[in-house]
């Protein structure tokens, strides 16, 4: 073999430098967007940290308002119908605000794991100050009730309004024996 010329060598160390550079341009590339990677990560464990020291602050707290649920929250009745019983309630109280009920419809119940739902679905028409106060007279946290989904509407005589909603309350699960 026969020695390199001094361009041969010039362009050896040229062709070295040049990978040299590629192979540091590629690991700092990485190095630089697995190093962000990790500083988020440790970013949202930092957060996750915060967040379960303020729930253990609040633990008490917590527990005190899961116990006042299970005392408080009532039971699917063992007879009668939900529903019916729940609409019962709602049309008593409106007519008790002043309000006119416009139209009515019970929902489907729906069963989950924690909670056994009866919905009604209502247009009922009246003064914008009896609405309010109906509306939040049924929804006292000791009631269980809630208001899902509601518009509300200028009437055809203005200081009156027409109110769609859906009011759900919310039983215990069946307790399972």
């Amino acid at each position: 073999m026969r020695p390199l010329t001094s361009s041969e060598k010039n362009l050896s160390l040229l062709l070295g430098g040049a990978l040299f550079l590629a192979a540091n341009l590629l690991g700092g590339s990485f190095y630089l967007r697995k190093s962000k990677l990790l500083r988020m990560e440790i970013d949202a464990l930092k957060n996750r940290r915060i967040e379960a020291s303020v729930w253990i602050e609040e633990k008490e707290l917590w527990e005190s308002r899961a116990k006042w649920i299970a005392d408080n929250q009532p039971r699917r009745p063992e007879s009668g119908d939900p529903s019916s019983n729940l609409l019962e309630e709602i049309q008593r109280t409106a007519r008790e605000h002043q309000l006119q009920i416009l139209e009515q419809s019970l929902q489907d119940p729906v069963k989950k794991p924690s909670v056994f739902e009866v919905a009604i679905r209502l247009k009922v028409g009246g003064s914008f100050e009896n609405i309010v106060l109906w509306l939040a007279s049924l929804q006292k946290p000791a009631a269980f009730l809630a208001v899902p989904s509601f518009t509300l509407k200028s009437d055809k005589e203005p200081p009156n309004v027409i109110c769609d909603l859906l009011i759900a309350r919310w039983h215990a699960p069946a307790k399972t024996p």
